[in-house]
């Protein structure tokens, strides 16, 4: 690959992260509230935290490939 091209690639990955990571951010910050709240119990309590460990699990396997993207680029 050209050094353009690479460089253009490594662009892409880095907004694809970015564009990934913003609304994962979102969604795992509203499961925290709802879970500091205190305002839901039981099964609904346990959606919301299952909701931000897995968050926090894709935002982990994200960034891990996209490191591995970016380490292949350099």
């Amino acid at each position: 690959m050209k050094d353009d091209q690479i460089e253009e690639l490594r662009s892409c990955v880095r907004k694809l992260a970015h564009d990934v990571r913003s609304p994962l951010t979102s969604i795992g910050g509203f499961a925290r509230l709802i879970v500091e709240s205190g305002s839901v119990t039981g099964e609904n309590l346990e959606f919301a935290q299952l909701i931000e460990s897995d968050v926090e699990r894709l935002t982990e396997m994200l960034n891990n490939g996209f490191a591995v993207v970016e380490e292949k680029l350099a």
